[in-house]
């Protein structure tokens, strides 16, 4: 088989009945020039057997030990050859021109990444009589809307600006080049958020970044068991994930000395990210062993800037009160006072 322009890396997993869509979406591409790879993590079901049936060489078929989503994509990252890489998850599908329209904007502008817009839509089966998912809908549907513009050298504003940057995978198609060059891999300790982690590494290492309005991914938003669905009614888990994967990325960036430029917007999301979500846990004694955690870890690495951060970004804070009373022990006694304060609890 020749060298493939786009290689598209599908994790697998226990999806026997959406994985024929979303293979029949790719096989079905009006672009030929495309790798499928698709990483069966230990499926129970019928999805392998749904795999194989298929008779189209440009479909690889890995399997692994279930080891999750990250591993699965890494596991594809090994083995993709194309000059660009996107990726699906198997119980969503893409536009069958999806390939075709990425690669008219990469032939004739040549970027290290195109992020692309989206759209979800409902489980089969969905009734949700508290008005729950539908926020979630609209929420996912609004990150999903992107805008034509384009980003020359200004990777952290576009990551931070721009609606679909960083929430998700899948809506993006990067330059295999930039992704091995720099050795960026998906957290395999993290079952959720893994997504965010991955971008937040990615665009700082590219940089032209073009984006466009066009929608060539479908989204099932709230598929029963998936990994979306268990975390977002789990508000413990999803807090101490998407604690986890902001550690990760506080990582990468500290290591690429990044935050000397961009420390208050990083930490602006650290805020919407967590702060928001300690509000929602409904375990008292979990509530404020996370609000220790997180203010632990944002004085122990933002110690110079952490009080006037803690001031600029309280408003937007909603439901926490520790927040508040942290401003007032920070106002008396200082970061060391604070320390205590958390420490003593």
């Amino acid at each position: 088989m020749n060298t493939p322009f786009f290689s598209i890396i599908v994790p697998v997993y226990n999806t026997e009945k959406y994985v024929g869509r979303c293979i029949d979406s790719l096989i079905n591409q009006t672009f030929s020039g495309i790798e499928i790879i698709c990483v069966d993590d230990g499926s129970a079901d019928n999805s392998p057997a749904i795999l194989t049936s298929y008779n189209d060489e440009r479909l690889i078929i890995i399997k692994q030990e279930h080891g999750g989503v990250s591993r699965a994509r890494n596991r594809g990252l090994e083995n993709a050859r194309g000059a660009y890489v996107l990726f699906a998850d198997s119980d969503d599908y893409v536009s069958v021109t999806m390939c075709q329209g990425l690669y008219k904007i990469i032939r004739d502008k040549d970027p290290d990444m195109v992020v692309f817009g989206g759209q979800c839509f409902y489980h089969e089966s969905f009734r949700d009589d508290s008005g729950f998912w539908p926020k979630v809908f609209n929420s996912f549907n609004d990150v999903l809307t992107t805008r034509n513009i384009t980003y020359s050298n200004d990777p952290i504003h576009a990551l931070f600006r721009e609606k679909g940057a960083y929430n998700v995978i899948w809506t993006k198609c990067v330059k295999r080049e930039i992704i091995e060059k720099n050795n960026i891999r998906f957290a395999e300790s993290l079952n959720v958020a893994e997504d965010r982690t991955f971008c937040f590494s990615l665009f700082p290492c590219a940089n032209l970044i073009i984006f466009t309005a066009d929608k060539f991914y479908f989204y099932q938003c709230n598929r029963p068991n998936s990994a979306t669905s268990v975390f977002f009614t789990d508000n413990y888990r999803h807090e101490r994930q998407n604690f986890q994967s902001m550690v990760e990325v506080y990582n990468f960036w500290n290591a690429m000395n990044l935050f000397p430029e961009h420390q208050k917007e990083f930490i602006g999301l650290f805020r919407s990210m967590l702060f928001r979500n300690i509000g929602s846990i409904e375990n008292q004694q979990q509530r404020e062993d996370e609000s220790k955690r997180l203010f632990s870890f944002l004085i122990d690495n933002f110690n110079s800037y952490s009080y006037e951060l803690l001031v600029e970004l309280r408003s937007p804070v909603p439901h926490v009160s520790i927040f508040k009373k942290a401003i007032r022990v920070l106002r008396k006694d200082g970061i060391a006072g604070l320390v205590r304060k958390i420490l003593s609890r």
